[in-house]
């Protein structure tokens, strides 16, 4: 921030169909102003009544184009409006706006080495809010290493080694606080629609560190109460683009994550995820032509019907073990030229030209 100056803080919110969660958190924020100076909701359903919008409040009718379209065109706002720090808020999260404040005079003390710092806030499950699900995480091109996973918080040795023991890389999009400067740095997020969106773009950071603290938490339901078969094509398809462009030994993690989960998935009878998985590294390599030249709208119909086809298991169990096989060979012997293409659209797909063409 220029001297002298305090920071501003733009709240982007997106949401598809979670009215009532979306109207309550307007007006909690909306009663302390003193701490958030705007707030985006982009509404990716367009269910959200307009008229409720304000200068304080503005709503903008999306078309459904995931997490990642909402964040991004929320993230887009708040750089043309000019505020400092943009939080970006999961529609369904409980907050205590203390934690907030707190965060935001930090931003206004922070020393001039921190002054581009990210600060992330920890989850909590709704149910337990003194069990620490994580505080940061570390994406390692296998798997999430959640850092400082299942503590109580009510025990203060663990509020001691939760300030000490911090080993991350990334911060999750339930609540983050990011300067809006990171638009001309990094570009925007890539169009993921759901999944590795956060984890990516916090992998993008050069010098900024993510700040943490106790008195900064939000709760939100349990992951395991949402989960859905067709978030494997995601979880597999985004893992392996993001591996291709921040990790040496890519080929490598994917392949290792990809088994792994194929193996988990024979074992306990999830065969649709096993198809959905290996249709998900098919299309990373696709390469970038499934984002440039096709409808990621379309393509996310067509997983989710996918996943809630009804299939009997044994016959089709075999069909897609040799499916893993046929796409293991495919990932070892055009993994490099699908890589390189990921490399080279990188930036067209960050672009706000990109963006702006989706959101048309």
């Amino acid at each position: 921030m220029p001297e002298n100056s305090s920071p501003t803080l733009c709240v982007v919110i997106c949401t598809y169909k979670r009215e009532d969660y979306v109207y309550k958190n307007i007006e909690v924020l909306r009663e302390n102003k003193d701490v958030f100076d705007h707030v985006v909701v982009v509404d990716n359903a367009r269910t959200l009544d307009v008229s409720l919008a304000d200068d304080f409040a503005e709503i903008i009718p999306n078309k459904n184009l995931g997490g990642s379209g909402g964040f991004t065109r929320g993230l887009m706002r708040a750089h043309d409006l000019g505020y400092t720090h943009v939080l970006l808020m999961d529609d369904d999260i409980s907050f205590d706006v203390t934690a907030f404040r707190n965060a935001k005079e930090r931003l206004a003390s922070l020393p001039k080495e921190n002054e581009l710092a990210w600060l992330g806030f920890a989850m909590r499950p709704l149910d337990r809010p003194h069990i620490q699900y994580e505080m940061g995480s570390r994406w390692n091109g296998v798997k999430m290493m959640l850092n400082n996973s299942n503590l109580d918080m009510n025990d203060p040795r663990n509020l001691k080694r939760n300030q000490e023991h911090q080993n991350y890389n990334y911060s999750a999009w339930w609540s983050l606080i990011m300067p809006t400067l990171v638009v001309d740095r990094y570009g925007l997020p890539l169009p993921f629609f759901i999944k590795f969106d956060d984890i990516e773009y916090g992998l993008r950071r050069k010098d900024e560190p993510i700040l943490f603290d106790n008195a900064w938490y939000i709760c939100h339901e349990d992951f395991k109460k949402k989960y859905n078969a067709y978030l494997e094509y995601y979880l597999c398809r985004n893992a392996a683009i993001t591996n291709a462009l921040h990790f040496r030994g890519a080929l490598f993690f994917t392949l290792l994550r990809y088994h792994w989960k194929m193996l988990k998935f024979l074992l306990t009878g999830k065969i649709i995820e096993m198809h959905l998985a290996s249709l998900g590294i098919r299309d990373y390599l696709r390469g970038p032509a499934i984002f440039l030249d096709e409808d990621i709208v379309a393509n996310n119909d067509k997983v989710r019907a996918i996943a809630s086809t009804k299939i009997a298991k044994f016959p089709k169990a075999f069909a897609y073990l040799f499916e893993c096989m046929g796409r293991s060979f495919s990932l070892l012997f055009k993994h490099g030229k699908a890589k390189r293409a990921w490399k080279e659209n990188y930036k067209k797909l960050t672009s706000r030209e990109y963006w702006e063409g989706l959101f048309a």
